[in-house]
């Protein structure tokens, strides 16, 4: 994955940097009107989804909260019980600190529930905040889920979010 470089905020999975509460202005966070579902995947310089969704310790992470500190490299995976996901945790564990050091965060988006990415993130030892994306939203608003029937991500993808709020790669 190519990086840019951003500025050095605090890791996301650190929970005394992380507000206990995002603050979506008075706005449904679950219905803004750029976190639709898209028939396509996100492209170069299309704006992130605004997302609101739960880390692995209850906390609600926001994208635009994400890549305002600086570049996130969102990782949209299967789930634990997915053959993909061993191959992105080793990935995790490997590069983590290369990307940190250059600025970026690393997030995981999984259709796992909270409980299942508390307990995976510690046993894995990933150090990175596994997001709980409920019914694959996440993923629809990205575009990486091409049938509305279908609920999860079929396999991996990795999306690079500038802090200017734009797709990277």
């Amino acid at each position: 994955v190519a990086l840019g470089t951003g500025c050095g905020g605090p890791l996301v999975s650190d929970p005394a940097s992380v507000p206990q509460r995002y603050e979506s202005r008075g706005v449904d966070p679950y219905n803004l009107e750029n976190a639709r579902p898209r028939r396509s995947p996100v492209g170069l310089g299309d704006d992130v989804p605004n997302l609101l969704l739960m880390d692995q310790n209850g906390v609600e992470v926001g994208t635009y909260e994400l890549v305002s500190g600086g570049d996130a490299v969102l990782i949209f995976s299967p789930g634990h019980a997915s053959p993909q996901a061993r191959p992105i945790y080793d990935w995790v564990r490997r590069y983590r600190t290369m990307i940190s050091q250059r600025g970026a965060e690393v997030v995981i988006l999984s259709p796992d529930p909270v409980e299942t990415n508390a307990r995976v993130a510690e046993d894995e030892q990933l150090r990175v905040a596994v997001l709980y994306d409920v019914s694959g939203w996440g993923a629809r608003s990205f575009g990486l889920i091409p049938r509305p029937e279908g609920d999860s991500v079929a396999r991996p993808w990795t999306v690079v979010a500038g802090r200017d709020g734009r797709v990277m790669k």
